[in-house]
């Protein structure tokens, strides 16, 4: 099996096409992979800086290669058809035998098939054979026909119906007798490999799943690369030589020319095959191209050779191209200009008559999935299964089917031909005088009218977008508020704003005390409340404490993986805050460090994390940056070593979390501190406070189960 590495830069994956490179520059291997803690492997994913939908992606694909490589394997080989060469020995084919196929099974079963009363197989390439793993059957013909073929097939199936949830089964024939018994393997859980010589454009071919050359594919390796000059001396010593049985056959490299033709073959079998996949006479070019190299990979191991292949036969004629960028189909040159090549959906700049306003869930995406098909409803076939990839939202009359990129709304468009009935749109390329009808929310306008009719409007305090008619305007009926908060913000006074400003610096403060530089704002505004309860009574008031202080320059805020986050000035560096980004370390040492540290600890196996920070820098002069302290209770959760414990007064790490909760509470300063001060600050009761928060977005679980849920 290649290394991961290798794997990995020719995987037609786009999660291992844009961060294959940092999987592995994080130490992942095929090792990684055969863990048995899937949860362990991706939370390593996201600590090294993956995104976390990305590193479930890879892990699953990674663990479907791993196990596919584990299945196991039979090779079935006819050695009355296909022999060993007079120049080669029986070591060199099995062992160059096992390992082109060691990446498509476990191989457990490996038998040859001949007569051996024949002498045709020298006593020295059987020795060998047998010494090398192959175990010899004896064909005894005894004036019957076929009867190894008649044995292969026999054992194939026996082997077959042993293993009926995965196998694989190479057979190494160039007998078309046995295309009957490849199509009868043709089911999900089997997997069909065929060797044979020559080119392969018989029906032994179409019914396998992958096909390799004994010349080019094992012998070749073998005998090294082959020049055209050697080619012909060969070829002329050859032509006077005479030989008695197939046994005497030295290697002869597949022609350049034969080579081609039969490339060109398999190019246009692959071509017919995702054509009735695809229900199009011209799929995606990228489909062509993963087709060929899983078809057979000995000839396309890498997308270089792919692409040469595909370029070459685009300028000769042998299939036609068309479209662009990732939309780049292919069809045979008979099919050029037929409807079916044209794509069954194409961009319109025009709205179907009588639209005047599209629903509101709509318009808001419309930011994140642009392209849409308009679907009169008379038009969905009933009980169809719509689009898995599509957000659908309707109207009395009509189906949206919204989607993010144009390659994904073709994609559905050809599985489910009934979206070919619709207009296809790029809601951003309508024209102007199109889209004055239709009022899409833009985040530098004041107001908008929604679907349903409602006028949207910005809160002048707060900046969110909410209907005029669940919020308030000012008396002059100038600015508009969509809380009381909002409605209250601005009648405070510049110290009770300047208040809340150093709250929020102050929690700033105490979360970088913790090396936690930067916290979601969502997440910030929930702590504002658990710290200050009498001060602040809502997250709306929490929010607008954060943006004033934002506005003071104060904090910064920007986002992280969509998040908008919230920063002290002096920890704005984005780069300061993504553990492991620049560079991945061992913390292996500082793990056992910290762990014997709470086992010598007297309270209840807890302690202040700002004490283990502490020490891990006094002690460890790799422990300088927060980032690498952050790393070592990251790797420690994940092998359960200690555990951290997070509140909105403090946080512990403890021998377990639950030993961690309970430093935690006995740590934490009692709330009725924080009640005092907030009475002797003149500040209003949470019973005078007018509270409307009806911003559910800012809705965030408690900080204690966020912790808790990650365990």
């Amino acid at each position: 099996m290649d290394s991961f590495e290798e794997w990995v830069k020719t995987a037609d994956y786009p999660c291992f096409r844009e961060w294959g490179e940092k999987a592995v520059a994080l130490g992942a291997s095929w090792d990684s992979f055969r863990r048995e803690d899937k949860n362990a492997i991706v939370e390593d994913l996201i600590t090294g800086g993956i995104p976390i939908l990305t590193a479930r992606d890879m892990v699953a694909i990674a663990t479907k290669e791993v196990d596919k490589s584990k299945s196991p394997m039979a090779i079935f080989w006819d050695l009355e058809n296909m022999p060993v060469p007079t120049d080669t020995s029986g070591r060199d084919i099995t062992t160059s035998l096992k390992s082109i196929l060691a990446p498509h099974g476990d191989l457990i079963q490996f038998r040859g098939y001949a007569s051996i009363g024949l002498n045709n197989i020298p006593q020295e390439k059987r020795s060998d054979l047998q010494l090398s793993g192959c175990h010899l059957v004896d064909c005894p013909h005894h004036g019957r026909k076929e009867v190894a073929d008649k044995m292969i097939i026999v054992d194939a199936m026996h082997f077959a119906f042993q293993h009926p949830e995965c196998a694989t089964l190479c057979f190494i024939t160039g007998d078309v007798d046995y295309a009957y018994l490849l199509a009868t393997l043709q089911r999900p859980q089997w997997r069909t490999i065929v060797i044979s010589r020559g080119t392969m454009q018989s029906m032994l071919h179409v019914n396998s799943d992958m096909k390799m050359r004994w010349e080019t594919d094992i012998l070749q390796p073998i005998y090294g690369r082959i020049t055209p000059e050697t080619q012909s001396v060969e070829e002329s010593s050859q032509s006077k030589a005479t030989f008695t049985n197939a046994w005497d056959k030295p290697f002869r490299p597949l022609p350049a020319d034969e080579a081609w033709k039969d490339d060109v073959e398999l190019l246009h079998t692959v071509l017919k095959a995702a054509s009735q996949k695809s229900g199009t006479l011209a799929p995606l070019k990228s489909a062509i191209g993963i087709a060929l190299r899983s078809t057979n990979p000995g000839r396309f191991p890498q997308r270089i050779s792919i692409q040469n292949f595909l370029a070459r036969a685009i300028d000769e004629g042998v299939v036609i191209e068309n479209g662009d960028g990732a939309l780049k189909t292919l069809c045979l040159p008979l099919h050029a200009g037929h409807p079916s090549t044209i794509p069954a959906l194409s961009l319109s700049k025009k709205l179907p008559p009588g639209l005047q306003s599209f629903p509101p869930k709509v318009l808001d995406a419309a930011s994140k999935a642009p392209f849409i098909v308009l679907l009169r409803k008379m038009h969905c076939p009933p009980s169809k299964t719509p689009p898995s990839k599509a957000f659908i939202q309707s109207s009395p009359d009509w189906l949206f089917y919204m989607f993010p990129t144009q390659v994904t709304a073709l994609d559905a468009a050809s599985d489910h031909r009934w979206l070919s009935l619709g207009t296809f749109i790029d809601i951003r390329q309508i024209p102007a005088p199109l889209m004055q009808e239709i009022s899409i929310p833009d985040q530098h306008a004041a107001t908008y009218r929604s679907g349903n009719g409602a006028t949207m409007t910005n809160c002048g305090p707060c900046g969110a977008m909410a209907p005029q008619s669940d919020g308030f305007f000012s008396d002059c009926g100038t600015q508009f508020f969509c809380s009381g908060e909002c409605r209250d913000w601005i009648h405070k006074d510049a110290g009770t704003k300047e208040r809340g400003v150093d709250l929020v610096v102050e929690t700033l403060e105490f979360l970088a005390s913790f090396d936690d530089l930067y916290c979601q704002m969502t997440m910030l505004g929930k702590l504002l409340t658990q710290r200050y309860p009498a001060l602040c009574t809502s997250r709306r008031l929490a929010k607008l404490w954060i943006l004033h202080a934002e506005n003071s320059k104060r904090v910064f805020t920007y986002k992280v993986t969509k998040q908008k986050c919230v920063a002290l000035p002096r920890f704005f560096r984005k780069q300061a805050f993504e553990c492991g980004q620049d560079e991945k370390i061992n913390t292996a040492a500082e793990e056992k460090f910290v762990y014997d540290l709470l086992w010598a600890e007297r309270t209840g196996s807890y302690i202040d994390r700002k004490i283990v920070n502490r020490r891990l820098q006094e002690s460890f002069a790799s422990m300088q940056k927060p980032q690498f302290r952050q790393q070592v209770f990251a790797n420690a959760k994940g092998r359960e070593l200690f555990f951290l414990a997070k509140g909105p007064l403090n946080q512990t790490v403890g021998l377990s979390y639950a030993a961690a909760e309970a430093g935690l509470e006995m740590s934490s300063v009692p709330t009725s501190a924080v009640k005092l001060a907030s009475t002797e600050s003149g500040e209003k009761s949470p019973d005078e406070v007018f509270d409307h928060d009806s911003d559910s977005s800012d809705d965030e679980p408690d900080l204690l189960r966020l912790v808790a849920s990650r365990k």
